[in-house]
């Protein structure tokens, strides 16, 4: 579909919705977005000039269709008149899907088996209708999320077991094999959004193993926001002070920055940490998004761009404290 007609869909679903370089942006139809805050707008409709396709998103729950699917389930007026009216090929349109990459990329080295079992790499061909669909997805949430090739090839899709339907996203260990992995629920079906598996001996920190300790090393909440930053790690999860995996980065990155969401909880436990004397990034005022990964799509930032923020708006002590009470 071209902007414009993308532009006249959008409008007609939510008249108030804001037009950005990236798509439109308004209260999520799926979740209804904040039910104490009116003003929050988290649901997108993410427009791809290039393959000229349009994706719905919610950054609050998740929700993610391309637009034509998106219209037949919930707005079937609209999709009568936009979509059904077209031909299949119009529809079908190479330019509506993504493109399939015809060289198989190498597969990480794997000591668990159990991301292996029940799986196939993202980008590896694919013959059978069933999984060719579920790849489809899964390729649609990369390039959605705009998640870096030098992270997306080692990831691989479950199509069965515990993890089906799931994004699996490899943690490795010094010697480039995985000893855990989280796997993301694809189509929001789950009350669990993520599950981790990990060894024994493993820690659940994404990163851990491969981040320089004589750099700076950000720590973010979410594996997906540290694939955007320099030498970031990922705690999958709110880290809370004095906690085992606290003191498990304390005792190995000296130079490290605490990147958490800017949420409430994020914003609290930021808060903590920097009168504790911790560095800690403090989200500027004009940024009105939730983590770093958003952050990138919303305003089209480079990855330079956002470690650029991160570094110039980390902070210590009173200087810390001081700009989150204000926040």
């Amino acid at each position: 579909m071209d902007r414009a007609t993308v532009k006249d869909i959008v409008r007609q679903i939510d008249s108030l919705a804001t037009e950005h370089s990236k798509g439109w942006n308004f209260r999520c139809v799926v979740c209804g977005d904040s039910k104490k805050n009116r003003g929050k707008k988290r649901g997108w409709v993410l427009y791809d000039g290039v393959e000229q396709s349009a994706t719905y998103y919610c950054f609050n729950c998740g929700h993610s269709q391309g637009l034509i699917t998106f219209l037949k389930e919930r707005y079937k007026n609209l999709y009568s008149r936009y979509v059904k009216t077209r031909t299949v090929k119009e529809i079908l349109s190479s330019k509506s899907n993504v493109r399939m990459v015809s060289k198989a990329l190498p597969e990480v080295q794997t000591s668990e088996t159990a991301f292996m079992e029940a799986s196939f790499g993202l980008w590896d061909r694919q013959s059978e209708p069933k999984i060719m669909r579920l790849q489809l997805e899964a390729l649609k949430f990369v390039r959605l999320r705009q998640i870096p090739d030098v992270y997306s090839r080692t990831f691989r899709v479950a199509y069965n077991g515990k993890y089906k339907n799931r994004l699996l996203i490899p943690y490795l260990d010094n010697s480039a094999r995985v000893y855990a992995f989280q796997g993301r629920d694809l189509f929001n079906t789950s009350a669990v959004k993520y599950l981790t598996n990990k060894n024994e001996n493993g820690t659940k920190v994404f990163n851990f193993y491969t981040a320089d300790v004589d750099a700076d090393v950000p720590i973010l909440e979410g594996p997906f926001d540290a694939m955007f930053l320099v030498n970031a790690i990922a705690t999958t999860g709110l880290v809370r002070y004095e906690t085992e995996q606290f003191v498990e980065i304390v005792n190995k990155f000296s130079k490290r920055i605490w990147v958490f969401d800017n949420d409430k909880p994020g914003l609290e436990q930021a808060l903590e940490f920097a009168e504790h004397g911790e560095r800690v990034f403090c989200w500027p005022k004009k940024y009105k998004v939730k983590d770093i990964n958003e952050l990138k799509i919303v305003h089209s930032l480079t990855d330079v761009e956002l470690n650029d923020i991160v570094l110039k708006n980390t902070k210590k002590g009173m200087d810390a404290v001081i700009q989150l009470k204000i926040k």
